[in-house]
């Protein structure tokens, strides 16, 4: 049932998405539904004249940095909508205990990860942006057995963490919701911009194990 809720909420993003590209390329072209398809290929072009792509560098963290990621992003509508997807490499604690592990202890393999968002922009600045956003994420990842599946022959670390190798002790499931906080920052013309973005991906404690990912992104729009 809590998949199933998760799965609704990112069909409904998807749902939206969908609604609100057919209405920007439409918006863009003077297009109806029953133009022909020069104007709807001009309608493409001229939407996506208005599309930011953007790339750079993340860390993951849990009190302490435990990994790298590589982003990157698609924006479009002055920053309305956010397409974003990543690659993690394996995310380890270092020298220090972290509720329960063992230092040095991996927390996640390496993964992808795509997400849907829709920004809601609260300072909208020539220079700057300030930015909300909420949606969907889907994460490439094997989550640890909890206690409701594992077996008797699974070896427990503290507070019933279980070891197996190669899972993820961070995500508890694939579909996940997404939430961030950023700013971004443009030159004199906004055709290029600086992005610094808070991201967390959770399933809200859907199911057992889920502590979500932290990350933090910095990356160059043009």
């Amino acid at each position: 049932m809590k998949r199933i809720i998760i799965l609704v909420a990112i069909l409904f993003s998807a749902t939206c998405l969908a609604s609100e590209l057919t209405d920007d390329v439409t918006k863009a072209s003077g297009a109806t539904p029953s133009s022909g398809p020069s104007t709807q290929l001009e309608g493409l072009s001229a939407f996506w004249k208005e599309v930011h792509l953007a790339a750079g560098l993340g860390l993951t963290y849990r009190t302490v940095v435990t990994g790298k990621l590589v982003p990157v992003s698609a924006t479009w509508n002055d920053n309305r909508w956010e397409v974003f997807a990543a690659h993690f490499r394996d995310q380890t604690i270092g020298g220090l205990r972290y509720q329960g592990y063992p230092a040095h202890e991996g927390l996640a393999p390496p993964m992808w990860a795509a997400t849907v968002s829709r920004r809601f922009n609260f300072v909208d600045h020539q220079k700057f942006q300030s930015f909300v956003g909420i949606g969907a994420a889907y994460l490439d990842t094997n989550p640890c057995p909890n206690s409701a599946t594992a077996n008797d022959h699974t070896p427990v670390l503290d507070y019933n963490e279980y070891v197996y190798h190669g899972c993820d002790k961070l995500n508890g499931s694939k579909l996940n919701y997404s939430l961030q906080l950023g700013m971004r920052f443009y030159d004199r013309d906004r055709s290029h911009a600086l992005e610094f973005t808070y991201r967390h991906f959770s399933n809200a404690g859907m199911t057992s194990g889920n502590r979500g990912e932290d990350l933090l992104t910095a990356m160059l729009v043009f």
